[in-house]
């Protein structure tokens, strides 16, 4: 019987594509839903506690999230997805050692900004004393956090480039349900009678005893179950070794994390700014503007979900030289998204009481919300498809083009629209939901502009350069032998066999007893 697209066996068909998508992306959405809960329950505990912890919090959380950007640039799964994709596993154990070094070098000064959180928060114009204490120590406390989540971050970009996402859906629900039963009992001193826990100055303790016990969890069970025994390299120390640390692989990493951090940094700020404008209309916009965020952040967390699910298929796709079966699997990613993203902005338009009745039992906010529910889905399905497109061109190692274009997209766009209209058409939250809808519109543009002059040729070779292993043998004096400083041009790619159906690039056995999946 003749294959077709449709059909699972078919490395290249539709079914198959999909198949490993809608696979990937449950397990990938739950465990990015356990940090979004540990966010949300710490702020419902804080609140709990007292209005005064609550701001305290929020102070702190100011800067802190201002800076904390700068060490989420997510792009050691670019250089594992292509590892393993071009048949060179072993050199995605090394790519997550290179990755563990230079994310601590750039943590330790995101530790000592957190430090400086007093002093920041003064020069900002807050003068109260109780609550720069309250914020300083909150601050400090929650530094002690960036370790764990560094080596959480890039263990779990590691494995899920592999996809091996199981066992990151378990553990986030672990730390989630961790950070709940701690918090009640130590912060508020639930179930117990007599004891009305420690308050505020526990919270931040259990936020990141929380955060090491998840990172120290998912090591053991990844060492435990070996997850990690395909692609780890061999000699050295257990596998561990600087030899594997270069100068042009050094180079090569931060050329795509330092646009990478900077994009979502700018995201942050721009969006910050936005809130600014909502809270100058009155508090009432700006209680509708913080619960709406909330359910465009669950949305969030849904479509940077699926981003990441297309991104490891395109990887591995771009690290093989899958060319055909890489552009088939954007095509399908972009087509999903938007069947997902459609069916959540008819939510928000059929139902804007009952979704605005999960954070807030205020009428007025409700009403405000079903008011302004025609702007809001559309900021809402714009912001989501755009985070889905730039999710996937960074997967591509586009990350200075995705930078500008955000840039762009923010600061040219957005921003200035959403002045524009508050000042010049009404002062109202449609205002502020049309001019976002407005600027996400037009990044949008921008980014399926560029996916679809993107030389798909030129991006698998750049894939396949990072995935050279002769790299793993030279020193930092010898980088013009190594991935990004090669000057010798790689063989032109074979073409695919019919159907893309041939073996990958390497056949080399796994270690004995790798697993699989997880």
């Amino acid at each position: 019987m003749q294959d077709t697209l449709l059909d699972v066996e078919r490395p290249d068909g539709v079914g198959r594509i999909m198949g490993e998508m809608l696979r990937l992306l449950p397990s990938i959405f739950i465990s990015r839903l356990g940090w979004v809960g540990m966010k949300v329950t710490d702020t419902a505990l804080l609140g709990h506690v007292s209005s005064h912890a609550l701001t305290a919090s929020a102070l702190s959380d100011l800067w802190t999230s201002a800076t904390g950007v700068l060490i989420q640039g997510r792009v050691l799964s670019i250089f594992v997805g292509n590892a393993i994709g071009a048949g060179e596993p072993k050199l995605a154990g090394e790519w997550l050692q290179l990755t563990l070094l230079v994310q601590a070098c750039i943590a330790a000064p995101v530790m000592a900004l957190w430090g400086l959180t007093t002093h920041v928060l003064r020069a900002f114009g807050e003068h109260d004393a109780s609550l720069l204490d309250d914020a300083s120590y909150y601050a400090l406390i929650l530094s002690t956090a960036i370790p764990p989540r560094v080596i959480y971050s890039a263990l779990s970009q590691f494995l899920s480039a592999q996809k091996l996402v199981k066992s990151l859906a378990f553990i986030g629900l672990f730390g989630l349900a961790l950070n709940l039963l701690l918090g009640l009992a130590l912060v508020l001193g639930v179930p117990w009678a007599d004891f009305s826990g420690y308050g505020f100055s526990a919270c931040p303790i259990v936020t990141s005893s929380v955060e090491w016990s998840q990172a120290a969890f998912l090591v053991a069970w990844t060492a435990a179950h070996g997850l990690h025994r395909t692609a780890w390299p061999l000699g050295g120390c257990c596998g561990w070794s600087m030899r594997v640390v270069t100068r042009a692989r050094v180079f090569a990493y931060l050329r795509l994390y330092i646009p990478a951090a900077l994009s979502i940094a700018s995201d942050f700020w721009r969006m910050s700014l936005v809130g600014a404008f909502a809270a100058s209309l009155s508090s009432t916009d700006l209680a509708v503007f913080t619960t709406s965020y909330r359910l465009m952040w669950i949305s969030l967390t849904l479509a940077g979900s699926l981003s990441a699910a297309i991104g490891v298929l395109l990887a591995q796709h771009l690290g093989a030289g899958r060319v055909a079966t890489a552009k088939r699997t954007l095509h399908l990613g972009i087509a999903l998204a938007v069947g997902l993203l459609t069916l959540i902005g008819a939510g928000i338009v059929l139902a804007p009481r009952l979704l605005a009745s999960i954070f807030s039992a205020d009428d007025t906010v409700q009403s405000a919300m079903a008011d302004a529910r025609y702007s809001l889905a559309l900021a809402t399905v714009t912001m989501n498809l755009a985070v889905v497109a730039e999710g996937t061109l960074m997967s591509t190692g586009r990350a200075r083009t995705v930078l500008v274009v955000g840039l762009l997209g923010s600061w040219a766009g957005q921003v200035p629209a959403v002045a524009l209209l508050i000042n010049v058409w009404q002062r109202s939250l449609q205002a502020v939901y049309f001019g976002v809808a407005f600027g996400y519109a037009l990044l949008c543009v921008l980014l399926f502009m560029v996916l679809g002059t993107l030389d798909w040729d030129a991006v698998a070779k750049e894939a396949q350069q990072r995935a050279q292993p002769y790299c793993s043998t030279q020193t930092a004096e010898e980088p013009e032998q190594c991935i990004a400083g090669s000057v010798e041009p790689l063989p032109p790619l074979e073409p695919p066999a019919p159907n893309e159906q041939s073996a990958p690039p390497s056949t080399t056995k796994p270690a004995a007893g790798a697993p699989n999946v997880d």
